[in-house]
């Protein structure tokens, strides 16, 4: 098999969801003859990936940063600046196969996170950058037609994955547990409270507002937030409105959040826009009961009889909640853990890439 050279360039080493799914898929090409190089921009203070092995190269826009990336089969961007380095890289004349992974849906994405203003320029910047990129590739055909819109190009559907023997095993270090937040969670369990639990950044796109509007009608129930985020200090001062503050917990960001999950006895995923949903996946690893918004995406990705789905409102969601607690979910909990470690661990969706990858260079 010939070895194939694949440059690999994210915004920074921050442990965010596509970032650990790029972790985990350069961690499995390294086993199928491929060369994996990881460029980045910014350096990240508060938790870093774990490439193991692989080398790792900062970069800029210069012309020094640009000859680095001469010499590959294959140059794949992971986000808004690696996608205009890649842009740069094909003006400069440098010759490779050249994609993007579109990991969100773009105007939702931005939208939820700037202001108006600031989402109208960066979604129009963003998708000219996307115009000059000839290939990407998208993780459902909700996805592909999605961009189909207005980006150029070949548009491949290949699904994202996770590494699930990995999440497991960081779901059982309960030694990185900050012990002043179990003992909170342990106080709430004693008054024989059921925790609904996240542990997606507290952003306005995240909808976590619906769990705490929810808890006034749900006094057999508490919330502990895991993550942190733009949102975090909004959220509390709503909890404190609705008297809720003291079934509440917020832990802030934490460099390991997963042990966290063995805390909960339901997750909530009332996110309106995913395009895989890393935290959903991990959720399902740890065999959690999930209501989750019903998003087109998670019908496509999985078997969605194990999902309970609510419709975006706060009433719907304490009635999906109150309905979950009459039911046995361990039998739904199970068969979608065995949709997700069969279909969706990064040693299946990596033997994927290879093919896509080779198409690409022969284009």
């Amino acid at each position: 098999m010939v070895t194939m050279k694949i440059a690999m360039i994210l915004p920074s080493l921050a442990k965010s969801g596509p970032g650990i799914q790029v972790e985990a898929l350069c961690g499995e090409l390294s086993t199928l003859d491929c060369a994996i190089e990881v460029f980045y921009f910014r350096e990240n203070d508060k938790s870093k990936l774990n490439f193991n092995g692989i080398k790792i190269n900062k970069i800029d826009f210069s012309l020094a940063s640009l000859k680095k990336l001469r010499g590959f089969d294959v140059i794949h961007s992971h986000g808004f600046f690696p996608d205009l380095f890649l842009v740069l890289l094909r003006c400069s004349g440098v010759k490779a196969a050249f994609v993007s992974t579109m990991h969100n849906f773009l105007k939702e994405d931005i939208c939820s996170r700037y202001t108006p203003m600031k989402a109208i320029f960066y979604v129009f910047l963003w998708k000219r950058v996307l115009s000059f990129i000839p290939n990407k590739f998208v993780f459902t055909s909700i996805a592909k037609e999605y961009y189909r819109h207005f980006s150029n190009g070949y548009i491949h559907v290949v699904s994202s994955g996770i590494d699930v023997s990995e999440i497991e095993r960081k779901i059982e270090e309960s030694s990185v547990l900050d012990n002043t937040y179990i003992r909170d969670i342990e106080s709430l369990k004693k008054r024989n409270l059921k925790i609904i639990g996240s542990t997606s950044i507290i952003t306005p796109g995240k909808h976590l507002d619906t769990v705490v509007n929810a808890l006034p009608d749900l006094p057999n129930h508490a919330a502990v937030f895991v993550g942190g985020g733009s949102g975090e200090k909004e959220l509390m001062e709503l909890a404190i409105k609705l008297k809720v503050d003291e079934r509440c917990v917020f832990t802030g960001f934490k460099t390991h959040p997963l042990p966290y999950l063995k805390t909960f006895n339901i997750y909530a995923m009332p996110s309106s826009s995913e395009s895989f949903g890393l935290s959903l996946f991990e959720a399902i690893i740890a065999k959690l009961p999930i209501v989750s918004r019903e998003l087109p995406v998670y019908k496509e990705l999985l078997d969605t009889d194990g999902l309970s789905f609510f419709d975006g409102t706060v009433s719907d969601f304490i009635k999906v909640v109150k309905s979950m607690d009459t039911h046995n979910n361990k039998e739904l909990t199970t068969s979608l853990y065995k949709n997700v470690s069969q279909n969706y661990d990064m040693s299946v969706v990596a033997s994927k890439y290879r093919p896509c990858y080779w198409n690409l260079i022969k284009k």
